[in-house]
């Protein structure tokens, strides 16, 4: 997890003070803030009535166990989880922008499979706290994985034209500089020699 979301580089990156790790140091506390929120608001969404009459205290080892409740915390921390990973996901987006660094593609496909995954997480839910069949899974799983091999492919195509592109650019700039060179060698070491009274040299003293 911690080389996942790159927490060992963005901890590297707080000592220093520039616009790049500011950025991804508040988008991280950001996410780091909301993870922890969404506890208490799938709490929120937990059927007490799962437990008794709900006049006693509630056992965790039971709390624990119930598919049911279980099923009704994921379904309401889900969405403020998701928000958070993608807050930090965006940070580190906007932070590389900033800083200059060329990884958008690894940026953009993070925030891709985060959002592709989210369908499939959310059934999830639905299959432990209604008790449908796990066979429902399959198509939101397919359905990621198709949305995210089209944005890798998309993203890929666009990286190669650009990088074509900037090849393209930076030899023709080098030849243009090559040439120029050239042009300026042949106008100093092409000029005819002049005679001693400045006129242009006869044949017979070319010859000699």
């Amino acid at each position: 997890l911690v080389r996942a979301f790159d927490v060992d580089r963005a901890w590297s990156n707080w000592a220093k003070p520039t616009p790049p790790g500011l950025i991804r140091m508040f988008m991280m506390a950001a996410g780091v803030l909301l993870v922890l929120s969404s506890i208490p608001a799938g709490l929120s969404t937990v059927d007490m009535g799962l437990f008794g009459d709900g006049a006693g205290e509630v056992d965790p080892l039971s709390a624990v166990t119930n598919r049911t409740a279980v099923g009704q915390f994921l379904s309401g921390a889900l969405p403020v989880i998701w928000i958070g990973i993608g807050a930090v996901f965006g940070g580190m987006l906007i932070a590389n922008w900033f800083g200059g660094a060329h990884r958008e593609i690894t940026d953009v496909l993070r925030l891709v499979v985060l959002a592709a995954l989210y369908p499939a997480a959310l059934q999830f839910t639905r299959v432990m706290a209604a008790g449908e069949s796990s066979f429902t899974l399959i198509p939101p799983l397919l359905a990621g994985l198709a949305a995210t091999l089209i944005a890798a492919i998309i993203l890929f195509k666009k990286f190669r034209r650009s990088s074509r592109t900037g090849r393209r650019r930076r030899a023709a700039r080098l030849r243009g500089g090559a040439v120029g060179a050239a042009g300026a060698g042949g106008q100093d070491g092409g000029r005819p020699a002049q005679g001693s009274d400045g006129a242009p040299p006869r044949r017979d003293e070319a010859r000699d």
